[in-house]
């Protein structure tokens, strides 16, 4: 396996038959995002999640790893939809490994007489114990020696012995990532398809199931998010869609990411949990409503702070601009 060689292809078909054409065991990670309930409008394709989960069973290596994406209907009752899914991938020869949850953090989407959904399973299909695993990592809360739980039975008692904890620790599994535009991608042309995942949710899983030179798989491509982070890891690539105007939206996408220009992120904490961050302009935390409202990239608690952030970057533009403009005489 060359882990410096760029490789990868983006195809036009059904997924079902693009898989019957494909080697036993040649793939290594999926990661995708099928139709479900028909809540989006797809080209008008649908699929038959029963064959798609044959077909991945087939050509999934032993150990590879298979992330599912998907999410109910929700108005009128949740449709369960997602079980099924898992369910008809169990059938077909897969462990459930995880059920992980991609937390979306500015959903606009109110709903009458019920909490506000923010949220899609991200299920982790296995074919036995993953062969890969590089684990994200979070900061830890507590460094140093701390006594710590490693037996508890069934007679429910903790029972503690002194370890070292280190400054980090492996993520959960529930993360979190801002939607829309800048969010989902800053690939402004992409949002002619319906549901893109973000990003950076691809990225993540990419990292953690697979390695440089691996091949990343995805039956039902869409606008090419995971196509586009396979190349931006290292990783080789292979999309398909039977919509032609996604296709040609996820080569361009693809075309447009330099080969290994993504390394893996540094240990972060997510904004919405542990202490809400301080305004850049004054002593006060910024309300968590107001983070959830701009996916967690503002940097002011408020409207009047907002506008002294405005006119300090006025102001730095105008001195760059003077700046340049000296430059270019002193030059002339």
């Amino acid at each position: 396996m060359d882990e410096d060689k760029e490789e990868g292809e983006i195809h036009t078909g059904d997924c079902v038959e693009f898989m019957e054409a494909m080697d036993d065991e040649s793939v290594d990670l999926v990661v995708t995002s099928p139709p479900y309930d028909n809540l989006r409008d797809y080209n008008g394709f649908e699929f038959d999640c029963g064959k798609v989960a044959s077909g991945l069973a087939r050509v999934v290596k032993k150990g590879g790893v298979v992330v599912w994406v998907v999410g109910d209907r929700i108005n009128g009752g949740r449709s369960l939809t997602s079980f099924e899914q898992a369910f008809a991938f169990r059938d077909a020869g897969f462990v459930v490994y995880d059920a992980m949850i991609f937390k979306k953090r500015n959903t606009p989407f109110m709903r009458k007489r019920a909490y506000t959904n923010c949220y899609e399973f991200m299920f982790v299909f296995t074919r036995g114990l993953p062969a890969t695993f590089n684990p994200l990592r979070s900061p830890s809360v507590r460094t140093g020696v701390w006594p710590v739980p490693f037996l508890k039975g069934a007679d429910g008692v903790n029972r503690k012995t002194k370890r070292s904890l280190s400054e980090h620790k492996v993520r959960n599994n529930i993360w979190s990532y801002a939607v829309g535009k800048n969010g989902t991608t800053s690939d402004m042309y992409a949002f002619k398809h319906p549901a893109m995942f973000p990003e950076n949710l691809a990225r993540d899983h990419i990292l953690s199931w697979s390695d440089p030179g691996e091949l990343v798989f995805d039956p039902m491509c869409g606008a090419g998010t995971t196509c586009k982070m396979a190349k931006a890891t290292g990783r080789r690539w292979l999309g398909v869609d039977v919509s032609a105007e996604y296709t040609a939206i996820a080569q361009r996408r693809v075309e447009g990411v330099q080969w290994k220009s993504v390394e893996v992120p540094e240990s972060r904490v997510d904004p919405f949990e542990g202490p809400l961050p301080i305004c850049r302009w004054c002593p006060n935390e910024i309300p968590a409503a107001r983070l959830v409202a701009t996916g967690g990239r503002t940097v002011t608690c408020g409207p009047e702070c907002s506008e002294v952030n405005r006119r300090k970057r006025r102001t730095e533009l105008r001195a760059a601009e003077r700046a340049k403009a000296k430059r270019v005489r002193s030059a002339a």
